[in-house]
């Protein structure tokens, strides 16, 4: 049992140096918040090669974050704060969808994650902000 408990401890261990974006799930979609006021609807970009902590949030009922590329789930419950973290190691774009049934659209509460060389990340990050932080 102690060896799985610290097993467990370094799987929630978010590394050092990740970025740090705030979701928040409500009927039927994902909404994320960048440190730098960026906000965004069903689509989180993150830089390749950092790891990427997601701090979970619901404004109606429970909902589960799941991106299955990157084998990461946890639930997003009205008046707690949950998280999860993943390292994208590749470019591309990935599915984050629903696990929890959570209403008549259910099947329609999708997104995705878009994985960006660094560089680009940056400059849409920084395009973005200038606009005012609403993508």
């Amino acid at each position: 049992a102690a060896k799985n408990f610290e097993q467990w401890n370094n799987v929630r261990t978010v590394p050092k140096g990740a970025l740090v974006i705030e979701a928040e799930g409500y009927m039927w979609a994902w909404d994320f918040k960048y440190p730098d006021g960026i906000m965004t609807n069903n689509e989180l970009r993150v830089p390749v090669g950092r790891p990427v902590h997601v701090k979970l949030k619901s404004r109606d009922v429970v909902h589960s974050f799941f991106i299955p590329d990157y084998r990461v789930k946890w639930d997003a419950v009205p008046g707690k704060e949950n998280y999860i973290w993943f390292y994208p190691k590749e470019t591309g774009e990935f599915v984050i969808t629903c696990t929890e049934f959570c209403g008549m659209l259910h099947s329609n509460m999708y997104g995705k994650v878009i994985v960006m060389p660094e560089g680009e990340y940056n400059k849409w990050a920084e395009e973005n902000k200038v606009k005012g932080g609403s993508v």
